[in-house]
């Protein structure tokens, strides 16, 4: 990733936040299912705590990375602005463009964790496929609006600034994929485990972007029907 200009005093950070768990199986997926919207109020008093001040809230345009920031930005009083290429992949298309190697034959939906193992199937014919895949946006492509987007937030921080963005596991770990250098495989590794609002901490300094830490949760407590994946 290119290297930003030298901050003048303390570095820019940015928080990137998983949505709240959304509502699989229900007529509505990209709505925050109830303990969706409990891992988001815990999220919020957890940043309160910490004695967040957010100078930038960011999210996607999906509903349930919408309904996690509203309260963040509520709480924190700052304005949440909306820029789209913080959004997933989408699902629903690039399973119809890739299907699943061994599609469901059960009448009933598979459980959150099979359907983990079908999507990553097809990410992964995804992924092959490059540039030429029949999806609407190729990885490449999705790789380089996420990118963008980062280095573009990232820019536009002065010196001690925070901006809280609030976007999807795939995105999430795509950035940290590009920041630490893996193979996509390493993408694919980190989407998996990306927990639902876990927040994830970057700073912006002489090197420019840094990872300092991914995926933390410890904010929802010891309840494990807290902690979800999808």
């Amino acid at each position: 990733m290119t290297t930003l200009p030298l901050p003048s005093g303390p570095v820019p950070r940015i928080l990137l936040i998983r949505h709240g768990q959304a509502s699989f199986g229900a007529a509505d997926y990209d709505a925050l299912s109830e303990r969706g919207h409990a891992q988001a109020a815990l999220t919020v008093e957890a940043l309160a705590r910490q004695g967040v001040r957010a100078d930038r809230i960011v999210t996607g345009s999906l509903t349930r990375q919408r309904e996690t920031a509203a309260p963040i930005g509520a709480r924190l009083g700052a304005s949440v602005d909306t820029d789209p290429r913080w959004n997933e992949y989408a699902i629903e298309a690039l399973l119809a463009a890739h299907p699943p190697a061994a599609p469901p034959t059960l009448a009933a939906p598979p459980t959150p964790a099979a359907f983990q193992a079908l999507l990553e199937s097809s990410l992964t014919a995804w992924i092959a496929a490059g540039a030429a895949s029949p999806a609407p946006e190729s990885y490449p492509a999705f790789r380089a609006r996420t990118d963008a987007a980062l280095r573009d937030l990232a820019a536009d921080l002065r010196a001690g600034q925070t901006a809280i963005v609030v976007s999807s596991g795939g995105v999430i770990a795509a950035v940290c994929a590009t920041l630490l250098e893996l193979p996509t495989a390493g993408w694919l590794s980190l989407n998996r485990v990306a927990v639902n609002t876990a927040i994830t901490r970057l700073s912006s300094g002489r090197r420019g972007l840094s990872l300092l830490a991914f995926n933390e949760q410890s904010h929802l407590g010891p309840d494990p029907g807290l902690l979800t994946y999808r």
